[in-house]
């Protein structure tokens, strides 16, 4: 049964969906999609909380630290293959979420919320497997949001480019771009958070202290995170081929620059952290030469207009 084109699912459906027609394998697929999303959510603030001291479930066996960032990386490239509802990205899902599942248990035997949680989630990635292969199997049709249906509209076909050319480099910097912010914070920004650190940032007296120093470290972490959660939304709106990827990457390529240059103002205002200017001023050239090739690119190219038309 439907309402507005998105099919009703009660009772145990909703933890093991049919996929015996197209609606029902793409409810499925969103589960695997919503799985991941929360595994990546739940790392990252986890991994945050480490870095800070703070270890909530250490009981358990969940100790996180600056390792599971990459964790939390991969879980949102899997996010995005399974919102175009990638075959490989499912079964990746899984073996990523079971593989450090065991992992933990045989560190340390789980309690029974665990289990219970646990099995919750390998059903959604299961059903991810079994929704991203169903779709195939039926062509890819349907109407709902996030279909590539085999063919495409007839009209829309004609027209649209597959990702290809320059196209492929912008790519790899999308897809490398959130690790390096990932390390960057794990490596440069959140250990200053760390209560013993910040104390002697920020307490007047000290020999590190600074005036300064709190609002630019503060400034930084909203900084680096407000770029990541771009580049995140960025990677999904490339691999949409959304129309509005292109003025989304315009805006990112002019924020970049503007951001490292206010960064390197703050920087060379603290002596203690003077040393580390000129790599930061490196990055803003950088960021200036690549946004001086790819923002003309971006608005002239013919290949990003009739690629990014959905």
């Amino acid at each position: 049964m439907e309402t507005g084109g998105k099919a009703r699912v009660k009772g145990l459906a909703r933890i093991w969906p049919s996929v015996d027609s197209p609606e029902g394998a793409r409810f499925a697929t969103r589960q695997a999609f919503w799985a991941a999303i929360l595994c990546a959510s739940a790392t990252l603030a986890l991994s945050v909380l480490g870095v800070l001291g703070i270890k909530l479930f250490r009981e358990y066996g969940l100790d996180f630290d600056l390792s599971n960032l990459f964790d939390t990386y991969l879980f949102g490239l899997i996010a995005c293959g399974l919102w175009r509802r990638s075959r490989i990205a499912a079964v990746g899902g899984l073996l990523l979420y079971v593989g450090g599942i065991i992992i933990q248990w045989i560190v340390r035997p789980p309690n029974g919320v665990g289990v219970v949680w646990a099995v919750i989630i390998t059903l959604w990635f299961t059903s991810g497997i079994r929704g991203t292969f169903a779709y195939r199997r039926f062509g890819g049709l349907g109407t709902g949001k996030g279909d590539t249906p085999n063919g495409g509209n007839a009209a829309r076909s004609k027209e649209e480019h597959a990702i290809g050319g320059w196209l492929i480099l912008v790519a790899i910097g999308l897809l490398v771009s959130p690790l390096l912010i990932l390390i960057n914070l794990g490596i440069n920004i959140l250990p200053t958070f760390e209560p013993t650190l910040w104390r002697v940032l920020t307490t007047p007296g000290t020999k590190a202290y600074h005036p300064l120093s709190g609002p630019i470290m503060v400034f930084e972490a909203i900084g680096n995170i407000a770029l990541l959660c771009l580049s995140a939304y960025a990677i999904v709106c490339f691999f949409r081929k959304s129309r509005s990827f292109p003025t989304l990457m315009i805006s990112i390529l002019l924020i970049l620059p503007a951001y490292l240059l206010l960064d390197l103002v703050l920087m060379v205002q603290i002596p203690i952290v003077a040393e580390s200017v000129p790599k930061g001023f490196y990055w803003f050239v950088g960021g200036t030469i690549s946004s001086g090739i790819c923002v003309p690119y971006f608005r002239k190219s013919k290949r990003v207009k009739t690629t990014f038309v959905r």
